[in-house]
């Protein structure tokens, strides 16, 4: 079994899925003394939008399309079942038309899919013999693939490998993003301290590097830095150059898995080694200023965020009891002081547990993977519709509206998941993936 920040760090959006791309808010003044240090960044209308963090541009161009699915219609388009493999598919990433997906046989020969976007047809497969091949990014002409040791660049026509960068040392994962300009990559050390790179998409030759301990893969991009939690703190990082504009500690003993930029406010869910706790912070991007914290109660962990304009939507996991394997909640975070404005539980069966991945937004709706694992019988993968919008009332201090699901649409059956669905948006189609199962509903 992984570990939760293996999950976090090699599988990336592979039990995390997705988290929704963000529009602005409104950051707190700093503290006395404390010197700003603005950013540039645009809103996601923009033409070019924003990588608020690892994966989360609607489509893998870093361009923002205009992802507008119908919810209220919804139907099942194709799905394509990869050949049988050692590891599970993460999550596929969508540039234009065509649908990317990463897959390793179980010899350990890597694969990364083209594949239609429309009709699911394949389009070309790409091979390397160093092990699972995930796709991070699309830049003009090429597809960059993370691997267990480098990155590597392939043609967006043919699959042919074009470049390998593989940093020195020994890894277990690396992977990598495209923040605009440069791309750029992660590296989680075997027995060395962790790196983030920026890397000349054309060649790649390394630019800068930043090194610490603990490099969680889901890190941020946003206007003229690059957020990623290391060594228990949060850090804002110059991409010109590497350095560093602001480090935030999480706390003692505080270890960060996902952090994602948002405006004016980045937000950060940390997990304590001494005490066990788990919480999510907001920071002030222009100074590095904790605006408020929220700790996770109930013996819940906090799994993966996205947000709106209003509210921060968090999935939520409860630790498993004597009659029940566990229980899964999504609930939404006011953004002005982190207090909770609804709350939607997802009830396990009896024999069976729930599990959810990552939120996205498009489109006005929340889209979130369920996996129902249940002994004896096939597991059950669904896709979550929730409408945005919060309850008109206003919310009673220390409860929370309890909100229901728009439509749940169910999109496969295994005897055996390991993880719930990753959902991506591109254009009008929700895309998923799960147990090397990639469905599109439109």
């Amino acid at each position: 079994m992984k570990s939760r920040r293996e999950i976090l760090q090699i599988s990336s959006l592979g039990v995390l899925g997705l988290a929704g791309c963000m529009g602005k808010a409104n950051g707190n003044e700093c503290s006395e003394g404390v010197e700003k240090k603005e950013n540039k960044y645009q809103d996601r209308g923009g033409s070019e939008g924003w990588w608020p963090h690892f994966g989360c541009s609607v489509t893998g161009d870093h361009k923002n399309y205009g992802a507008d699915p119908n919810a209220d219609t919804m139907e099942l388009a194709w799905n394509v079942r990869m050949p049988i493999s050692s590891t599970s598919v993460m999550r596929p990433l969508i540039r234009d038309d065509v649908v990317y997906a990463g897959w390793q046989t179980i010899a350990g020969i890597g694969k990364l899919y083209a594949l239609d976007a429309q009709r699911g047809e394949q389009r070309w497969v790409a091979e390397y013999e160093g092990g699972a091949l995930l796709p991070g990014s699309v830049m003009k002409d090429s597809i960059y693939a993370g691997s267990p040791d480098g990155i590597h660049s392939f043609s967006v026509e043919t699959g042919e490998l074009s470049w390998s960068f593989r940093p020195e040392g020994e890894w277990r994962f690396v992977g990598g993003v495209n923040g605009g300009d440069k791309l750029y990559v992660f590296g989680i050390s075997k027995n060395e301290i962790d790196a983030l790179y920026a890397v000349e998409p054309v060649t790649g030759e390394i630019e800068w590097e930043f090194r610490s301990n603990d490099i969680s893969g889901l890190f941020a991009i946003q206007g003229d830095s690059v957020y990623a939690a290391g060594g228990g703190n949060i850090h804002r990082i110059s991409k010109t150059d590497g350095s560093e504009i602001w480090s935030v500690p999480m706390g003692y003993g505080y270890k960060s898995g996902q952090v994602i930029a948002n405006g004016e406010t980045v937000y950060a869910i940390g997990k304590s080694n001494q005490t066990g706790e788990e919480k999510i912070s907001a920071i002030d991007d222009s100074c590095g200023k904790v605006e408020w914290s929220v700790l996770s109660r109930d013996k819940k962990s906090w799994m993966g965020m996205a947000a709106s304009s209003e509210a921060l939507y968090v999935s939520v996991q409860n630790e498993s009891t004597e009659r029940a394997y566990g229980v899964a909640e999504m609930v939404a975070l006011d953004r002005k002081g982190g207090s909770r404005l609804w709350t939607i539980k997802f009830e396990n069966m009896k024999y069976s547990s729930v599990e959810l991945g990552n939120p996205i937004i498009a489109g006005g709706e929340i889209y979130v993977g369920e996996l129902q694992k249940r002994m004896n019988r096939s597991d059950v993968a669904s896709v979550n519709v929730i409408e945005i919008d919060t309850p008109e009332r206003s919310p009673i201090p220390g409860q929370a509206f309890r909100r229901e699901m728009s439509r749940t649409i169910e999109i496969s059956k295994e005897p055996r998941y390991l993880s719930p669905p990753s959902v991506v948006a591109g254009k009008d189609t929700i895309y998923a993936l799960v147990g090397g199962v990639i469905t599109a509903i439109r």
